[in-house]
């Protein structure tokens, strides 16, 4: 896996990100202070969804700080916390080598072309990756080839009973119709044009084409589909799919709103305007993002 570029080379703020967390790490900072509960809630939720409590083996990919890898560890048998940056593997060895985590193994790889034989991994996290994948690619392929062929490799390597839990922002999020800043990009209102107008607004903005593809809820069944993946559960996550401390269906408007009210300040404008869209039913529009239980399907 030598020739993997690394992550940190085109993205510097990951760089930052992970080398301040390694820092006060070795600083002797505890690791529940650089950790959010993100890794807490993904775990919480998996068991309330998923019929099973345990794992054989799972895959963290793009793990990042390893939140999930941890949390999960305690679930599996085998953790492989995997990212393409080096960085990030150097913080994830440190909190493991600090917790005694014995189960949890750092791998250095490209997610398109994953070193492992079909069908070995029970569990498979892919947590803000799909919209990223395609930044470490040459800019001569098509950035939806390269995500579909990300989620083939992942299929391929999920066992035919296996769970792939994908967390990732909606092309249509409410927030970005309102001017918010796409911060995979940087830039406004870029994930509400067409693809083509997106990479000419980046390039013009940014000086590099726009490889950061989101998707509408249709658009990410017909790619989940397309790579091999039948869909368990499509799911609203509140605050957040990156930190999900609620989850219900998109289509359980009742459990949305009662989600939504139960989390947060029910005055937010925020809050509001997430109530208006679930009692209009245009959560599979707008909601912001979204989290999908798959599994392969049996050919």
């Amino acid at each position: 896996m030598k020739n993997i570029k690394n992550r940190n080379d085109d993205e510097p703020f990951y760089k930052s990100v992970y080398e301040t967390a390694l820092a006060r790490l070795k600083a002797g900072e505890c690791v529940e202070n650089i950790y959010d509960d993100r890794g807490i809630n993904i775990s919480k939720n998996l068991s309330m969804l998923v019929n099973q409590r345990t794992f054989g083996k799972t895959l963290d990919l793009g793990c990042g700080l390893g939140q999930a890898a941890v949390s999960l560890s305690v679930k599996s048998k085998e953790v492989i916390a995997a990212d393409i940056s080096k960085d990030a593997l150097k913080t994830v060895s440190e909190v493991i080598r600090r917790k005694n985590i014995d189960n949890i193994h750092p791998v250095l790889l490209d997610a398109t072309h994953l070193p492992f034989r079909n069908n070995v991994f029970d569990l498979i996290i892919c947590s803000g990756v799909l919209e990223w994948v395609a930044m470490d690619k040459n800019s001569n392929l098509q950035t939806g080839k390269v995500q579909l062929n990300m989620l083939k490799e992942t299929c391929r390597v999920l066992t035919q009973n296996g769970v792939f839990w994908l967390g990732i922002e909606n092309r249509y999020a409410y927030t970005y119709f309102l001017g918010c800043v796409d911060h995979h990009s940087g830039l406004r209102f870029i994930t509400l044009l067409p693809r083509f107008i997106a990479n000419m607004y980046s390039k013009l903005l940014k000086k590099k084409p726009y490889r950061n593809y989101l998707y509408t809820y249709w658009e990410l069944k017909k790619l989940l589909r397309n790579a091999g993946f039948a869909i368990d559960s499509f799911l609203a996550a509140f605050p957040y799919y990156s930190n999900p401390k609620l989850v219900a269906p998109l289509s359980n408007f009742d459990k949305i709103k009662k989600m939504i009210i139960l989390s947060s300040d029910r005055f937010r404008f925020s809050t509001i305007i997430l109530q208006i869209i679930t009692s209009l039913h245009l959560t599979k529009i707008f909601y912001p993002s979204f989290i999908v239980l798959c599994h392969k399907v049996n050919y």
